[in-house]
């Protein structure tokens, strides 16, 4: 399993790409339009989890990705501590990343 930490904005979108050891196998920026998804998520190993933070902009990201993803979670802003603390409160990409894979269980 890979595990996807994605911090989503409204021209782009920000991800980090681990798997269960914790290896990162890829970090970058896509522009956030459906074309660019579908051709990023043609590069990603399988199975894939990602989790995302709830924006305006999330909803249809959360929905042209799930149909393929092994599992796609959104955290409500107030509850990112339950992602993870950090300090600025605005988690990274990295950071929700390494957190995510640290709660998978």
């Amino acid at each position: 399993m890979y595990y996807i930490g994605l911090d989503v904005h409204k021209r782009t979108i920000s991800y980090c790409v681990k798997d269960g050891s914790g290896t990162i196998h890829a970090e970058g920026t896509i522009p956030a339009t459906r074309f660019d998804l579908d051709r990023w998520m043609k590069t990603l190993p399988q199975p894939w989890a990602a989790a995302m933070e709830a924006t305006v902009f999330t909803g249809w990201i959360y929905d042209h990705l799930q149909p393929h993803a092994a599992a796609l979670k959104v955290a409500h802003p107030p509850f990112d501590f339950d992602l993870c603390i950090c300090h600025p409160p605005v988690a990274s990409t990295k950071e929700l990343c390494s957190n995510q894979l640290n709660r998978r269980a």
